[in-house]
């Protein structure tokens, strides 16, 4: 989405599923010459990683383009402390130095980033490094920070001076490397479909491979104890291979969990497994080769990482945190619970103020500063979509719950002031002048009176062929409806009580999303594949 500001800038918000808003300034120094300068995102999405500081009771998690940090003293109830880790890539792995409180941060295709938090309230950037892959993981032992970096495998990087990290050695691992653990001389790569790589790390300069164990399925987590590796293998759960011949692992134990292994953690005698639907699951491992379930709790959201300190797991899961208490783990009991925002699916920049992002459970309020910070939240009672904001008013597509009207005058305080219902799913919405225009999925366009914000009542509807998905308005003539099974829709709404099909353009696949722009009068149609339609209507 871009927002033209005074020349010479422009801003461009983007939406997607791993970071929630992000914001970014170009300079137009001239007329072909444009830079585009990194000013901040908002780091939420999906949730891979946590870590735990037992010292200062504070949790780490990567969620999207960056990192939480909780308090969780109060197991109960932790609070957020600071969101200031924004990285430019996203999340998947972290490592946390608990002896000189740093972070070091796997950050997608931005490679190593590396935080200093000795003050949690305003952490500070101090290193990075550009590895040439993807970096998924990272572990770091001694003053090597030892980096799983997607299909170009194992980066080895020395950090002996965080502020200017340098690459000393790698490794090309046959497959995509996602995780990484090291143990004495060796590095543990879970390598996806390959396996586990053993990868001996003696000479950093010159690591070579010492020993492969071939998985059965994809390898998504993994953890080294003693002489065994557990890996995480989605679908086939948890398997237990002896390392204790790196040249030659061997499968000595296999447990099928209940859902998708995903992230592992040992603590003691037991294995803790993010299985994504399925929760948390606690196996015994006390006989490697014949692990045990002894305990599984279902956590809110799809757990995907998982680390265990004292009594309690923290896991990382679709919603945001979970704390289980595992003191006795053949019984888990949840204690607390950090709501986190979700998936971004709507963004509205009104004004160069404040950004409004839908996020699925709700409205949620960004200011638009250097470092996007939130300042107000309000949950919705269904699946928020989409919203319009004109004057102080947000208009909320909110699914099975049709149209909320929220008043948002004070930001930190969004509150309901009136609501529609409608028949169908209001997928997005659309205001102008005293009507809202809703698509409302199988029950096509549906024309709001919101005069009265308090008392909203609809007043007309038309039929589409299919399911509408998106609506623009131009001048109050026309509704353009991208109708996800018709393409295009042309509708007459001159008379919102009894709007009419004046013409319609059927794109080859499904039509999703439209936009539309006064004064060039002229619309852009994504048919769900990578291709868009582009319609000067301006002679209607």
């Amino acid at each position: 989405y871009f927002e033209e500001t005074l020349s010479p800038s422009v801003q461009l918000f983007l939406r997607n599923n791993d970071t929630l808003a992000q914001k970014y300034s170009y300079t137009l120094t001239g007329k072909n010459d444009t830079t585009l300068e990194f000013r901040g995102n908002w780091p939420f999405g999906p949730f891979h990683t946590v870590v735990y500081d037992s010292v200062r009771n504070l949790a780490l998690i990567g969620s999207g383009g960056g990192v939480y940090i909780l308090d969780a003293s109060d197991p109960f109830v932790p609070q957020k402390i600071n969101d200031g880790i924004r990285t430019t890539g996203i999340v998947y792995g972290i490592f946390y130095n608990s002896n000189d409180s740093i972070v070091y941060i796997a950050s997608g295709s931005s490679g190593l980033e590396i935080w200093d938090i000795k003050n949690q309230y305003s952490p500070q950037k101090i290193g990075f490094y550009r590895t040439p892959g993807q970096a998924y993981d990272v572990y770091i032992l001694d003053t090597l920070a030892y980096v799983a970096d997607g299909y170009y495998g194992l980066s080895i990087i020395n950090v002996s001076n965080p502020a200017n990290p340098q690459e000393v050695g790698s490794y090309n691992t046959p497959g995509l490397s996602s995780n990484v653990y090291v143990s004495g001389r060796y590095a543990y790569v879970a390598d996806r479909d390959h396996g586990l790589s053993i990868i001996d790390v003696s000479d950093p300069t010159n690591p070579q491979e010492a020993g492969h164990y071939p998985a059965s399925e994809q390898v998504l987590g993994l953890y080294v104890s003693g002489s065994y590796a557990y890996l995480a293998e989605g679908g086939s759960g948890l398997w237990v291979v002896d390392i204790s011949s790196p040249q030659n692992p061997q499968e000595v134990g296999h447990y099928y969990t209940t859902g998708d292994a995903s992230g592992v953690f040992i603590s003691g005698t037991y294995a803790y497994i993010a299985e994504g639907k399925s929760g948390l699951q606690i196996i015994d491992v006390t006989i490697p080769q014949n692990p045990q379930e002894v305990g599984h709790y279902h956590t809110p959201g799809r757990a995907s990482g998982v680390c265990v300190s004292g009594h309690y797991a923290y896991v990382a899961s679709a919603n945001g945190l979970s704390i289980t208490d595992v003191c006795d783990p053949s019984n888990p009991q949840g204690v607390g619970f950090y709501d986190a925002p979700g998936t971004a699916v709507g963004i509205y920049d009104y004004y160069y103020g404040d950004i409004y992002v839908i996020d699925g459970g709700g409205l949620r309020i960004i200011s638009s500063n250097y470092h996007l910070q939130e300042e107000g939240y309000y949950k919705t009672p269904g699946q928020a979509y989409d919203v319009y904001v004109l004057d102080t008013l947000a208009y909320v597509a909110d699914g099975d719950c049709g149209l909320r009207i929220i008043d948002v005058s004070n930001p930190t305080n969004p509150n309901e002031v009136g609501h529609c219902s409608t028949p169908g799913q209001a997928y997005e919405v659309y205001v102008k002048g005293s009507y809202a225009y809703v698509a409302d999925g199988y029950y096509s366009l549906r024309i709001i009176d919101v005069s009265n914000p308090a008392n909203p009542n609809e007043v007309g509807f038309c039929d589409t062929p299919g399911r509408a998905r998106r609506v623009a308005i131009i001048f109050n003539l026309y509704a353009y409806v991208a109708d996800e099974k018709s393409g295009l829709q042309v509708i007459d709404v001159t008379n919102p009580q009894s709007p009419q099909i004046e013409g319609s353009y059927d794109t080859p696949g499904s039509a999703w999303d439209i936009s539309g722009d006064y004064p060039d009068l002229s619309l852009a149609v994504g048919n769900g594949g990578a291709q868009f339609y582009f319609f000067l209507v301006g002679g209607i």
